[in-house]
């Protein structure tokens, strides 16, 4: 599957991440300054400054302060990686339009592109991420899916030995029994494969699928199997799957996944 990556020198960061980033990204998001977060939280601007930076831990306090402020849930500290965020309004500011051209009816996974970006470090990645004015971190933690359009410039600019390498260095954080109904869910509700076929037995699960009406017109400009891995990754992040638990190949518009059955 992997063609001439020895050239590559790619490295993916995990997407585990501690307090201190956690919290200096949901302030980000939320935009707001380190004064008017204190002013929120009931926190000394010093305080807040050493917790963002690694220097202090924060208190149960001040965790529970800010889950209650912000209304998201605590299980974020110990999961390092569930999204949060408010989605990105068409009728706002500059950035938040960006974002909303490249959300609206969006299915890859924020975490996916986050990986995609760091995967292949180049010019690319910096102007979108200048772009969307969000550090890497700040991307992944968001509830954002983005859609076509950015398949589209990805497409542009990463190439299948890239993605292949991606893949193929992808490590879980923590890796999961395979659910084949929310696998199969997840496809449907993509809106880019129709399922021609699904076996499932005890060995394997299997899906055959078809290129939706909707992405085909994409193939003109777009190698389909750019597509594909684009969806594959995704896939993985979603549902921690290890390459190894999968095997994938494409043939003209169709395409077939297989999955281990480890149940």
């Amino acid at each position: 599957m992997i063609k001439n990556v020895k050239h590559l020198k790619l490295q993916l960061p995990p997407y585990h991440f501690n307090e201190s980033v956690i919290i200096k990204s949901l302030r980000k998001i939320y935009n707001l300054g380190q004064m008017e977060f204190c002013n929120l939280l009931g926190y000394s601007q010093s305080a807040l400054s050493k917790i963002e930076n690694g220097i202090l831990s924060p208190d149960l306090k001040f965790v529970v302060q800010l889950a209650k402020k912000l209304e998201v849930d605590l299980n974020i500290f110990s999961m390092g990686h569930i999204p949060f965020g408010p989605q990105p309004n068409s009728s706002g500011d500059k950035r938040s339009k960006y974002l909303a051209s490249l959300t609206n009816e969006g299915f890859i996974h924020s975490k996916t592109v986050f990986l995609l970006l760091h995967g292949v470090r180049n010019k690319f990645a910096s102007s979108i991420l200048k772009k969307i004015d969000l550090l890497p971190e700040e991307l992944c933690l968001s509830y954002l899916k983005y859609n076509f359009l950015l398949i589209e410039q990805l497409a542009a600019h990463v190439t299948l030995d890239q993605l292949d390498y991606i893949i193929h260095h992808f490590n879980p954080h923590a890796e999961t029994k395979n659910n084949f109904e929310l696998i199969k869910m997840e496809i449907k509700h993509s809106q880019i494969f129709k399922i021609q076929e699904f076996l499932n037995d005890k060995k394997f699960c299997k899906y055959e699928l078809m290129l939706s009406s909707k992405v085909l017109p994409l193939t003109k400009e777009i190698n389909p199997k750019i597509i594909y891995s684009l969806f594959i990754f995704d896939l993985m992040v979603k549902f921690n799957l290890p390459v190894d638990n999968l095997e994938y190949k494409s043939i003209k518009n169709n395409f077939e996944i297989k999955f281990k059955n480890y149940a």
